[in-house]
């Protein structure tokens, strides 16, 4: 069974009652820090992610403790522990012991995730290119144009042909930047334009 790391794994938390538990190692109530040993908030951890549903007292042995001797009567300690760091009173129970069976957090908790980082978009302007062949010419703006599109996934954005081909003169390639202001612009190193 692989051994719990309380390593944070990512910026999300775990808001019950007048509680936060930090994936830092940090529980918070009412805004103000309250010690959680390592072995507890392995244990809370393991609870909360259960989303309300029975986790047994092996699976918990086995992911907190790991291959360390240890038995059941660590795990009830930690409990114990945990319910005093928790305040539990009998009208404010946290965690339920299943007899048998293991233990459930009974208390309703949101999960507050950030917004997954988008990637960032840059734009490329392809222009088309001064060639003797007219045809030619199109052909090998469509082909590069649809060939970079392909990169859309990375982040990368290039502007269709339709809004580029026309950009012939100088005038037209800076009106292009001015509107649209990609990134990045190609052309080829021996263009007349410039």
């Amino acid at each position: 069974m692989p051994h719990f790391n309380p390593v944070p794994v990512s910026n999300k938390k775990f808001v019950f009652d007048d509680f936060i538990l930090n994936m830092d190692g940090s529980l918070l109530r009412s805004e103000k820090k309250v010690n959680i040993p390592p072995k507890e908030y392995a244990v809370l951890v393991i609870l909360l992610e259960a989303a309300g549903e029975i986790v047994s007292k092996n699976t918990l042995l086995d992911q907190v403790w790991g291959d360390a001797e240890v038995n059941e009567e660590s795990l009830t300690r930690c409990i114990y522990a945990l319910r005093r760091i928790l305040s539990e009173d009998k009208e404010h129970r946290y965690i339920e012991t299943l007899y048998g069976q293991g233990y459930r957090f009974n208390r309703p908790v949101v999960v507050v995730s950030p917004p997954a980082p988008q990637p960032t978009t840059h734009t490329l302007a392809i222009l088309p290119f001064q060639m003797q062949d007219q045809v030619q010419s199109e052909s090998l703006h469509y082909s590069i144009v649809k060939g970079l599109s392909q990169y859309a996934p990375f982040g990368l954005s290039v502007l269709p042909v339709t809004i580029t081909k026309n950009c012939r003169s100088v005038k037209d390639i800076l009106e292009l930047m001015d509107q649209l202001r990609p990134r990045l612009l190609y052309l080829r190193a021996d263009d007349t334009r410039w």
